[in-house]
């Protein structure tokens, strides 16, 4: 047997090689279209697609400036009369409305005064009524009746002036505020002019900016403007109320200033915060 296989030419192997091959594609064949009908059947996905409209829009051209709150309004009292301190009706931090009395010097001096004074004008007015029923009867010459009616005159101006000077002796709020620093204690000496008191109005706010000269150009009286701070939950928008005619030289930039409220007294002069400020429109 292995002398035939020996003795085999080489046409029968390539014979043998060309049955084989058809074999395996007869094999292949029968697979694939199984195969085909596989690949057919499975599911195909879809992807949702959707379309948006491109719209053309103008764009804000926004600056973000610092601005810093200042207090609307604060004033430093001083006493009108000199004398020493007997009386304190506020401390440091207290809020006080316009009218209340803060301070009063010793007025005693000054209240003999205006005693006198009104001693002096009820003597007069009596004078002058019996000056009267004299001239009825012609006792009393004109001139005579004249001079007592020129020092009645006198004596109540006197009377105004005393009461102005016992007056003075009080200090009073001239607002509604709070009183940020209060300098004189009880006992203490004080002389016209020193301040004494200082006091914040705090129910309203000034939002300060300083702007760069090539912005200045659109800021303008009564526009809106927002204020953003670190730790407010809530913008604050206030209104410009005031806008610098000339810059500061050092800066170059232009002082703006806006009115806002400020409910609760929540924003406090020295806070710092950030302003959109909108140039123009592209």
């Amino acid at each position: 047997m292995l002398d035939r296989l020996k003795t085999m030419s080489r046409g029968s192997w390539t014979l043998l090689a060309a049955l084989g091959c058809i074999m395996a594609g007869i094999v292949v064949l029968a697979i694939l279209p199984k195969e085909k009908e596989e690949l057919k059947e499975a599911p195909r996905q879809s992807i949702p697609v959707k379309t948006v409209p491109v719209l053309m829009t103008d764009l804000p051209d926004v600056a973000i400036y610092p601005a810093r709150v200042e207090a609307e309004r604060l004033v430093r009292m001083a006493a009108e009369q000199s004398g020493r301190v007997v009386w304190l009706g506020a401390e440091k931090g207290a809020v006080v409305t316009n009218g209340q009395l803060l301070l009063k010097v010793d007025d005693r001096m000054f209240a003999a005064t205006a005693d006198r004074a009104a001693a002096m004008l009820k003597q007069v007015t009596d004078d002058l009524a019996r000056m009267e029923e004299l001239r009825k009867s012609g006792a009393v010459s004109t001139s005579d009746h004249e001079n007592m009616a020129t020092q009645k005159q006198m004596a109540e101006v006197a009377v105004r002036q005393a009461h102005v000077d016992l007056d003075r002796c009080s200090l009073v709020s001239v607002m509604n505020g709070l009183i940020e620093e209060r300098a004189v204690e009880v006992g203490e000496y004080v002389n016209p002019g020193v301040p004494l008191f200082t006091l914040v109005a705090l129910d309203s706010v000034k939002l300060v900016l300083d702007i760069p000269e090539p912005d200045i150009f659109v800021a303008r009286t009564g526009q809106t403007i927002d204020f953003v701070v670190t730790g407010l939950r809530d913008v604050v928008t206030g209104r410009v109320a005031f806008v610098a005619s000339v810059a500061d030289p050092r800066s170059n930039t232009f002082r703006v200033e806006a009115v806002a409220p400020n409910p609760g007294r929540q924003l406090k002069p020295g806070v710092i915060g950030k302003v959109p400020f909108t140039r123009r429109i592209v």
